[in-house]
């Protein structure tokens, strides 16, 4: 940083340790037009979860007072709501991997008032509209047999959590080697496009799911929007947490 922002760095260490009781790390501290002559907003992680990052914003209200707000209450709901994703991928016996990331609206919430114990309800009573993004990741080697992985997988999504939600699921093939290394807990908040080298990606398809959609239905669409050979350069779909790591 050119300018030494220690009092805001400070104010947001202190907003952060007192309203969660731990510790967190600031990446870094920015502006909305870039200049950074008056930042307002803020990159954050808790201690040793890196991969966790959340927004933190500063903004000034009416009497002149600095009031702060974060995104850290979504990262506690994906961790909450994960475990459940993954008692459904563990009872459907799919050779896969899998990882959520909410899809929100705003960085930050728009509610300052959570007690550390909230329920799911409560957040979803707060914070809708927003989505779970699902992504599902199967070993290159299924491509041979993709048509049997969709139809198994139709019937699987039928029973997938929250569906009722905004609940967007991506298919992903990846290579045998980053399948290998891919681990659910470590990588949880990653998406399609968070591999170090693209060409991991060997073919992906999507769907939307809802409570009153068919299983011949998803598996049409899951065929039908399959794309293979990926190639080298993409754009994100939505923001991912970070890279996968080999070691």
């Amino acid at each position: 940083m050119e300018q030494n922002f220690e009092m805001e760095l400070q104010e947001i260490n202190t907003y952060l340790e007192n309203k969660y009781g731990e510790k967190f790390v600031i990446v870094e501290l920015l502006s909305d037009d870039g200049s950074l002559e008056v930042p307002n907003k803020a990159y954050a992680y808790p201690e040793g979860r890196e991969e966790e990052w959340f927004a933190v914003r500063m903004e000034i209200n009416d009497d002149g007072e600095r009031i702060l707000s974060d995104g850290y209450i979504f990262i506690l709901v994906e961790n909450a709501i994960f475990p459940e994703y993954e008692a459904w991928l563990e009872k459907s016996k799919l050779d896969a991997k899998i990882t959520i990331q909410l899809e929100k609206e705003r960085e930050v919430t728009r509610w300052q008032d959570y007690e550390l114990g909230f329920t799911f309800e409560e957040f979803v009573e707060k914070e809708w509209p927003f989505g779970i993004n699902i992504n599902i990741y199967s070993n290159e080697k299924r491509l041979e047999e993709k048509n049997d992985f969709f139809k198994r997988l139709s019937y699987e999504l039928k029973s997938i959590p929250f569906k009722e939600l905004n609940t967007k699921c991506q298919i992903v093939f990846i290579s045998a080697n980053k399948f290998g290394v891919f681990n659910n807990r470590k990588h949880k908040g990653f998406d399609l496009y968070s591999f170090k080298i693209s060409e991991e990606i060997k073919a992906h398809t999507q769907i939307f799911i809802s409570k009153c959609i068919e299983e011949k239905e998803m598996f049409e669409i899951l065929k039908s929007n399959c794309e293979e050979d990926m190639g080298v350069t993409h754009t994100p779909i939505f923001g991912s947490r970070g890279e996968i790591d080999d070691r």
